[in-house]
């Protein structure tokens, strides 16, 4: 198999040095490398017996990638690959550029994605503490005109619904959108989306609708050299949305006849400086609550968990960036339907990451 990828990665080399002269082609990419200790209280194992410690040497599969930008007067296109060999495809698409409008196919992000946190150590993990990472990269048709944009998506159901459903319907796809405001020395991203998929019983072809949606704003505004970030954001059955959601967003509850919503909400800030032109300091801090008024033995009720961080990215070489950092996060306790409060313990990490550019 990783031969095939190698395969993959030498033909679009080719590809692109055979592209016609007047095709403009850039390439670029990094390498990310996690040098850390991470500390798990023992409620965050999986024996929950112990605390336990453990070293994290490795490069960072998901970040680290390889990519190429093409463009040909009104068309473009984006490929760019990865070393995580079970989603090599980072981005995959071309865009028509027409009047006002971009219109664009493909692999991409998503136009409500959203990422506050600047975690150097695997980049997006604050996602699963309220960050709101959204749909991060899909399947879509996107459509950008001015500050809107909009984008039909790949419905997602690949989320597991405690009910007798063994089948999935899906007739529409899902609904994302954004759209940028700019007010003095702040921008503002308003963002939002809408999916609905039915969980069907095959013996009986009786079905449940899973609706889920999210709604939410990401302010950020820059003062000479300091700057601030922060988000809000509000939905309902985030966890059957999208695999991106936080750890507290376990979707529906079923009760043995009816599936029960269930509400997710977040918020979090993130405050630097800018030292000098080779050094910032930054630090955030994350939180999100899920909750279900309906459910049965240990099912989700309740669930909050939190985490912060700081760094200090310094910036060795034009293209060789090292950061010092900590982390905490924190899943706290949830509370079942049977009464009883679950502890889900803490993790820790401190440590270095490395990145290159090229």
């Amino acid at each position: 198999m990783r031969k095939l990828f190698i395969l993959i990665g030498v033909v679009l080399l080719a590809v692109a040095f055979t592209a016609p002269a007047k095709a403009e082609v850039n390439f670029y990419g990094h390498i990310l490398f996690a040098t850390y200790m991470q500390d798990m209280s023992k409620e965050a194992t999986t024996a929950k017996l112990f605390d336990d410690s453990n070293l994290v040497w490795k490069m960072d599969g998901g970040d680290s990638r390889f990519g190429a930008n093409f463009k040909n007067g009104d068309f473009s296109a984006n490929v760019e690959l990865r070393p995580n060999l079970d989603a090599l495809e980072r981005q995959w698409n071309a865009s028509w550029k027409f009047g006002a409008g971009t219109l664009t196919i493909g692999h991409m992000w998503s136009p409500e994605f959203s990422s506050c946190g600047g975690t150097a150590y695997a980049p997006g993990i604050t996602g699963g503490y309220g960050d709101p990472g959204c749909t991060v990269r899909d399947d879509m048709i996107k459509l950008a005109i001015a500050n809107l944009t909009v984008a039909l998506v790949a419905p997602y159901t690949a989320y597991a619904v405690a009910a007798p459903a063994t089948d999935v319907d899906t007739s529409l796809p899902k609904l994302a959108a954004s759209y940028m405001l700019t007010v003095g020395p702040a921008a503002i991203k308003l963002f939002g989306g809408f999916q609905s998929y039915d969980a069907v019983n095959s013996a009986t072809d009786q079905g449940q609708s899973i609706d889920s949606n999210i709604i939410g704003v990401e302010p950020t505004a820059a003062f000479g050299a300091a700057y601030v970030k922060a988000f809000y954001w509000m939905g309902q059955n985030m966890g059957t949305y999208t695999k991106y959601a936080p750890k507290t967003a376990h979707g529906p509850n079923w009760d043995g006849t009816t599936l029960t919503d269930a509400d997710n909400s977040a918020f979090g800030i993130v405050l630097g400086y800018n030292i000098s032109e080779t050094m910032k300091v930054e630090g955030g801090y994350f939180a999100s609550e899920y909750e279900c008024d309906k459910g049965t033995g240990t099912d989700f009720k309740e669930d909050t968990n939190s985490g912060y961080y700081i760094n200090l990215p310094i910036k060795v070489a034009k293209n060789f960036t090292v950061t010092p950092e900590f982390l905490f996060f924190d899943d706290e306790d949830y509370k079942g339907f049977d009464g009883k409060t679950y502890e889900q313990g803490d993790t820790t990490y401190y440590g270095v990451s490395w990145k290159i550019t090229f």
